[in-house]
């Protein structure tokens, strides 16, 4: 199953995740969801990184926060 929602099936994007790069260079998945009073997102890499950010505050800027750890 993860093999598959990892798997393109067009130019950036797989079932549920972006898709960043290609093999044999880094490849890294993100995932970004919202619910009122709630934010998340998350990353994985094909380096095996994976970074969740929460937030009980929808409208925080999260790709900041994230970028401030691991630039994409």
């Amino acid at each position: 199953t993860q093999d598959i929602m990892l798997t393109r099936y067009n130019e950036s994007y797989g079932y549920g995740w972006k898709i960043i790069g290609d093999a044999p260079d880094p490849i890294t998945y993100t995932h970004d969801g919202e619910a009122t009073g709630y934010s998340t997102k998350i990353l994985k890499t094909s380096e095996g990184i994976s970074i969740i950010i929460l937030s009980n505050y929808q409208a925080v800027e999260l790709n900041g926060i994230l970028d401030s750890i691991i630039p994409v």
